[in-house]
């Protein structure tokens, strides 16, 4: 059981890489896989805001539960793989999840003037 959710950390790791919008934060050694969304051209406080908005849109829509972290000053989406009945799917899921909602969460931004004013509901 432990070397499944090892190796689907290690398959987390590589979608992550595969995928220009997100952000490998830290190397895959074990079951952790810690990641940000990272559209570019926004600076660490505002990658920080954006993906503490997108985590918590993540569990509203029941798309995945990862926690977070903070890693040298950036907030990360740290998804630490313990249930012997996660699968890939599950993984793939939640990498769409945060590219759709990131993706969403980007156009907020824009309409908005540059401004993260859905904090501040």
């Amino acid at each position: 059981m432990i070397t499944q959710n090892i190796n689907q950390a290690f398959y987390l790791g590589d979608q992550v890489k595969q995928h220009a919008r997100l952000e490998l934060m830290a190397e895959v050694t074990m079951n952790i896989v810690c990641f940000r969304f990272n559209p570019g051209g926004l600076d660490v406080e505002q990658l920080n805001i954006l993906n503490k908005e997108l985590l918590m849109r993540m569990h509203e829509a029941a798309i995945a539960a990862p926690s977070y972290t903070v890693l040298n000053g950036s907030y990360v989406i740290r998804a630490a793989i313990t249930n012997h009945r996660t699968r890939r799917v599950h993984l793939d899921e939640m990498v769409a999840g945060t590219i759709k909602i990131g993706g969403a969460l980007m156009k907020e931004f824009d309409a908005k003037l540059f401004k993260f004013d859905f904090l501040t509901q």
